[in-house]
């Protein structure tokens, strides 16, 4: 174990297993922590969009994410009025869907059999390491251990909403204006098991149906506002409650059978102010998330992953790893993700509004080119831009 690692990640999602291999293969020794054991389970909606494969390819996961998941081709779309419309990815591409303790597994363990990297589970992270006005790693323990100090060249918050990083840093802020709530359960003998997602729009809320193998789906609903104070303890029951305004989903999971009980994470949306500071990056959901309805928060993880791996050895070899170096990413992730995020927002605001969300289901189902590309784009195949090019209607 060196005395300072090149890198110290701080979870081992999608974000932080995939930088470490990536750091691993550009001749970087890399520290992986988190205070799970995998695997672990965790309320998501286990979506990969086309564009997540090429970058799974490049860390050598591909092959095996593709044997245990779910391949779909298209994802349909339900108005609370039942106008119904249906895009589809281009011939030869799909998007993929496994539950995460699958993912998340299959991730770690190609990390932990990198030669530079280390990982350590059950690791728990108490605060950051700050020396001279700049993070120089982490202190933290095993559940029952002493406190170590763990000294590395760059720190990464990779740890999710509830990062220590970006909380330790004074980093993390909520969206107040987008509250919302997920509640999220996984089903077995979804019959006829279909091409892909399945998003059923009601008001204030939505589901989706994601399938998976075997039969099985991952359902997830999403609601605005409060309510979980209210039916704290009764999940299952707000559950069913909320499947009431969402008929067409109900009848959907009719002969299904729930295979556990219903988990809630909430509220949803924050972002990070900065996320790169002297030391310190920020990768995946420490560094912001919006709303699950287009489904590109594993896409954004290992696409930041992707960013990151490229500043943090570019910083290491020029030998400064101040925010002068490191702020490459913020500019790079900015660039890659703005517009991204803008069109979350745009179409936040369609699902938002009743009158909107029928206007659109209806000129969607009549523009199948448009509504094809709008999923190119939400999949991570195109960029928001390519929307308007010529030609497309």
């Amino acid at each position: 174990m060196p005395d300072v690692w090149d890198a110290i990640m701080v979870g081992a999602g999608p974000a932080g297993s995939s930088l470490a291999c990536r750091l691993s293969v550009l001749g970087r020794s890399v520290l992986l922590l988190d205070s799970a054991r995998f695997p672990r389970d965790k309320l998501c909606g286990e979506y990969l969009g086309a564009g997540c494969l090429p970058l799974l390819d490049q860390i050598g996961v591909l092959a095996e994410v593709r044997r245990l998941a779910h391949a779909g081709r298209m994802v349909s779309v339900w108005s609370p009025k039942g106008v119904a419309f249906t895009a589809r990815y281009p011939e030869g591409s799909c998007s993929l869907s496994l539950p995460r303790r699958q993912l998340d597994a299959i991730l770690l363990d190609r990390a932990r059999n990198q030669k530079s990297v280390e990982v350590r589970e059950g690791f728990r992270v108490e605060k950051l390491l700050i020396e001279d006005n700049r993070v120089r790693g982490v202190v933290g323990r095993l559940a029952g251990g002493e406190a170590e100090t763990l000294r590395a060249r760059v720190t990464v918050g990779a740890d999710g909403r509830n990062s220590i990083v970006a909380r330790g840093l004074g980093l993390f802020r909520w969206r107040s204006s987008h509250r919302r709530l997920a509640l999220g359960r996984h089903y077995d003998g979804i019959r006829p098991a279909g091409e892909g997602a399945e998003i059923y729009l009601g008001r204030s809320l939505y589901g989706i149906l994601n399938h998976q193998r075997d039969g099985a789906a991952n359902v997830n609903i999403v609601v605005k506002g409060g309510g979980f104070e209210v039916w704290r303890g009764r999940l299952d029951a707000w559950f069913d409650a909320l499947l009431d305004k969402l008929p067409r989903l109900r009848a959907r999971l009719e002969s299904a059978r729930a295979a556990e009980n219903v988990r809630a994470l909430g509220p949803l949306a924050h972002y990070a102010t900065r996320v790169a500071v002297d030391g310190v990056l920020l990768a995946g959901d420490a560094a912001g998330f919006y709303d699950p309805f287009t489904g590109e928060g594993i896409n954004m993880a290992l696409e930041s992953a992707q960013l990151a791996a490229e500043t943090i050895h570019g910083a290491i070899a020029a030998g400064c790893v101040s925010c002068r170096f490191l702020g490459r990413y913020e500019v790079l992730r900015a660039a890659s993700l703005r517009n991204r995020y803008g069109l979350q927002s745009a179409i936040q605001l369609v699902v938002g509004c009743p009158r909107l969300m029928e206007f659109a289901a209806n000129r969607l189902r009549t523009r199948e080119r448009f509504a094809n590309r709008l999923l190119e784009v939400v999949g991570g195949l195109r960029r928001p831009g390519d929307l308007f090019l010529p030609g497309r209607s």
